[in-house]
């Protein structure tokens, strides 16, 4: 049996406010993080690959030719510093006291900070490699 309604089927109204792009002023801010995010991306890895070749190259220097590992170690390095510093946040800035919270903070930037390793240690050992490589290949052997 079919219930009879009188009145028409209603349509959700349509604001302007749900379909307009942001403002102007917004949308500028959001290309601007991600170009600060583009250039603070940048400036890391010129960082890693800097510090991993000029320690490699004192390491060779020292005609200790075992610089893979420390490369990839070197750079990669720079993720005790930002775990390290997230515990120093935890403390300091958030106020977090149950355990179970401070457990997934900690879960979750440890997998950050360990992901983090990888990529700079990347970066790092791939520099030194490109540089390893551009060295020896000048090298003349009489």
């Amino acid at each position: 049996v079919e219930a009879e309604n009188s009145q028409p089927p209603t349509h959700p109204p349509n604001h302007p406010t749900n379909h307009s792009p942001p403002p102007a002023e917004l949308a500028g801010t959001f290309y601007y993080l991600f170009g600060f995010l583009a250039l603070a991306f940048a400036v890391l890895v010129a960082t890693c690959t800097e510090v991993a070749v000029v320690l490699a190259y004192f390491q060779l220097c020292a005609e200790d030719y075992r610089w893979a590992w420390r490369a990839f170690l070197t750079s990669g390095a720079s993720a005790g510093y930002l775990f390290a510093y997230s515990a120093y946040y935890f403390v300091a800035k958030l106020d977090i006291v149950e355990l179970a919270p401070a457990a997934v903070y900690f879960g979750y930037m440890a997998i950050f900070s360990a992901a983090f390793f990888l990529l700079t240690g990347a970066v790092g050992f791939f520099a030194t490699a490109a540089f390893v490589r551009r060295v020896y290949s000048a090298l003349k052997i009489d």
